[in-house]
């Protein structure tokens, strides 16, 4: 009856961000779903309503956030979600 994201998070260079704020709210409803990247750069969100928009917002100190509109989730389904951050000015 649920729905996930996983994915993973890199720099420019391609190296894992570990402990990178990864958040996914459900717009209709503002119901908010978090995690944090592990040592790889991989992180995994489960337990997620089905459906959307959501709006993913990944973000790491030092490093421009990302965002990510119009999120579809599908029964069952882990949407994949790989995220190049790169380095703030």
């Amino acid at each position: 009856t649920t729905s996930g994201i996983k994915g993973r998070v890199v720099d420019t260079n391609k190296h894992p961000l570990p402990g990178t704020t990864v958040i996914a709210v459900h717009e209709p409803s503002g119901t908010q779903y978090g995690t944090i990247t592990n040592n790889d750069g991989y992180f995994q969100i489960s337990g997620m309503r089905t459906g959307g928009p959501y709006k993913v917002d990944v973000s790491f100190v030092g490093y421009s956030t990302s965002s990510f509109k119009g999120v579809q989730l599908s029964l069952g389904d882990e949407y994949p979600l790989t995220v190049e951050l790169s380095e703030s000015n």
